[in-house]
């Protein structure tokens, strides 16, 4: 549930453009939901070299997914390791181990709706898992689209979705020791 942008101080570079060294402030990383500058003006311009995170010395896990609190489940004040070995154990009963699944992993962006159009598509679609943003509008999850428009566990050819994790796409490929010859 920790963001970069909430602990990024700054974070030095070469301004591939400029041909010169550059210092960031986290400000100028312009960091929002799965967005910052380095998608946008300074997209294949920039190299990071060097991160400075500000980080305390009194743990204070994040634990307000939904999903990970069940996991921590009567631990009102978890440790941190237990806390990244819960979010260890969800990723692994929900995600493809990519040994034996090739997929490019959780990739989908949450899409924010005005709230008008959020109170048509539940009108439609009845109730919709969504996080209120006051005026930026709402956030629907992506997993539960996905899932509702029939696609989680679809296949076509050898690329499908993911049967457990809707988010991550998958490639079917058959490894070379299982392909038989004539």
């Amino acid at each position: 549930g920790v963001e970069l942008q909430d602990v990024l101080a700054e974070l030095e570079g070469w301004d591939l453009e400029a041909g010169a060294p550059r210092r960031l402030t986290a400000a100028e990383c312009g960091f929002g939901y799965r967005e910052s500058v380095f998608k946008g003006p300074l997209r294949d311009r920039f190299l990071i070299t060097a991160v400075t995170l500000r980080l305390s010395r009194r743990p204070a896990p994040v634990t307000g997914y939904r999903e990970l609190q069940e996991e921590l489940r009567g631990r009102p004040s978890p440790h941190p390791r237990e806390v990244m070995e819960a979010v260890a154990r969800l990723r692994t009963r929900k995600l493809p181990d990519p040994r034996e699944l090739g997929n490019a992993g959780s990739f989908f962006k949450n899409p924010v709706v005005r709230r008008e159009r959020f109170e048509a598509l539940e009108a439609r679609w009845g109730p919709l898992p969504a996080y209120d943003l006051g005026a930026a509008g709402v956030k629907l999850a992506a997993a539960a689209l996905i899932e509702r428009a029939g696609w989680k566990g679809r296949r076509q050819g050898r690329c499908g979705v993911h049967h457990r994790q809707p988010l991550v796409l998958v490639n079917l490929w058959i490894p070379l020791q299982q392909i038989t010859r004539p």
